[in-house]
């Protein structure tokens, strides 16, 4: 699971068209979860054990962190997480239009 959309690395200017939540970190006291998005130049790069090349970071708190806590579930954990992080992170300005892969 990832998205693909075409985004140009704001310092190397390198597109990156495969992107994976590699990190989530949650804090259910706080109601606080972040996510780091990787972005690799495509899927290929990222199996052959490349490095990401640019990531984004989100950081879902309060209502949203709520909304998704109730998502439903659905295979692993990181599946559940997965799922949930990016139905949010596609409503972004900089990943709407991004395709589920």
């Amino acid at each position: 699971m990832a998205l693909s959309i075409q985004i140009a690395n704001q310092k190397t200017s390198h597109v990156n068209a495969y992107w994976r939540v590699t990190d989530v970190a949650i804090d259910v006291r706080r109601l606080v979860a972040r996510v780091i998005l990787s972005g690799y130049a495509n899927a290929d790069a990222r199996l052959q054990g490349r490095e990401a090349d640019d990531e984004r970071e989100f950081v879902f708190r309060d209502a949203e962190f709520l909304a998704l806590a109730q998502s439903p579930a659905s295979g692993t954990v990181y599946d559940a997480i997965a799922t949930a992080c990016y139905a949010r992170i596609v409503q972004s300005p900089e990943f709407m239009g991004a395709i589920d892969v």
